[in-house]
């Protein structure tokens, strides 16, 4: 097992080491320096070494200061920032099926789609109603398991200027929108969120989720959100409505749709 060494300690045995390396004729010519203690004096008496060694010297002794300099990078948090972020995940265009390798490989499809202008961790406001949610399935009250949104906070798209919505005390989106999740034409992405409109469920509850998130055939449903929707939730696309910005939308699980990335 590896013992932590203290920084001085290693400088101070490395200078040592650079001494014996670059005075060893010294040491071994004279008598009086063949000792550690006559060590700094054979520095200053090595005079046919002195020059022709004296940049390696210093080269050397640079080196070892700007390899015990060390840069530690943190992950930052917006959670007690004015906002925080979100982009859409398109896997380059194509989009992404229903087998999202769960609520884990949503997050890693958002860390791998990140843009390098964004910092930060962000994960993938999508629900299985088992290693996410922020609703009970019995009976529709909040209940939060690594949830993606920070309670009564502003959420901007990734241009950090344009405000989209803002989450109340539950960490819901129950207010109309500033302005689209998204610029441009209308992208759907995967939420698995459902509305009381929706049989059988909770507004936000997890309900149609492609099997939690791993199944990509046309037989299973995937509830989805829209980019261009400033109502949060409207009835089934399917009843005659567009959808709203996070509920529903119903799709069968082998077509392709974004991810929303929030920002953590």
């Amino acid at each position: 097992m590896w013992t932590s060494i203290p920084t001085y300690t290693f400088l101070f045995i490395t200078f040592l080491l650079l001494v014996f390396l670059f005075c060893g004729k010294c040491f071994a010519s004279n008598p009086r320096f063949s000792s550690p203690e006559g060590a700094p004096f054979c520095l200053l008496s090595c005079d046919d070494k002195k020059d022709d060694n004296k940049d390696l010297f210093l080269f050397l002794l640079n080196s070892l200061g700007s390899s015990n300099t060390t840069t530690t990078t943190t992950a930052t948090s917006c959670k007690d920032a004015a906002f925080c972020k979100t982009f859409i995940a398109t896997n380059n265009g194509a989009g992404y099926n229903g087998n999202l390798g769960g609520i884990a490989g949503a997050d890693a499809k958002c860390t791998a789609a990140k843009p390098s202008t964004l910092t930060g961790t962000y994960k993938a406001l999508i629900v299985d109603q088992q290693t996410r949610y922020v609703v009970s399935a019995g009976d529709g009250s909040p209940d939060r398991k690594d949830w993606v949104l920070y309670p009564s906070k502003q959420y901007r798209r990734s241009d950090g200027t344009t405000i989209t919505f803002t989450t109340n005390t539950n960490s819901m989106v129950t207010a109309n929108l500033q302005n689209g999740i998204d610029s441009g034409a209308q992208k759907f992405f995967w939420t698995g969120l459902s509305h009381p409109d929706d049989p059988g469920f909770f507004l936000w509850e997890g309900g149609r989720t492609c099997n939690q998130w791993g199944d990509a055939n046309p037989g299973a449903t995937g509830a989805a959100g829209n980019t261009t929707a400033v109502a949060p939730h409207i009835t089934p696309a399917a009843m005659g409505n567009p959808g709203g910005a996070f509920t529903v939308d119903t799709w069968t699980c082998d077509q392709n749709k974004n991810l929303l990335c929030v920002e953590q």
